[in-house]
């Protein structure tokens, strides 16, 4: 399992989960079902329609081809904002920090 926590001013808040089937939640217990992220890398609504997907740079997109770049996440976990021409900000850490299909669940499906 792995945990997505945002950064803010004194500490981190935890807002999301993704349990070892790819299965996405909010906060760090409980909370509700946000949609998926299968093993191809594609990030799927509770009705399953894909609605983003994350390649093998880590590299967050919206849509299953095409669409709109949305972030980044790096090894390290650090889930970046598309702010930047190469990273832009870091807004967010999936814990552990090769959980990068929480880093695509959170830009696509929590944020």
């Amino acid at each position: 399992m792995g945990l997505i926590y945002t950064k803010s001013f004194g500490g981190s808040n935890c807002v999301g989960r993704i349990d070892n089937s790819g299965n996405v939640y909010t906060g760090s217990f409980g909370g509700s079902y946000m949609g998926k992220v299968n093993s191809n890398g594609y990030v799927l609504t509770p009705d399953l329609s894909v609605v983003g997907r994350i390649n093998s740079s880590g590299q967050v997109y919206t849509g299953a081809s095409g669409g709109s770049y949305k972030g980044k996440v790096d090894s390290s976990g650090n889930i970046y904002d598309n702010s930047g021409l190469f990273f832009g900000s870091i807004i967010a850490k999936a814990e552990p920090p090769n959980q990068r299909a929480g880093g695509a669940a959170y830009l696509i499906l929590l944020r």
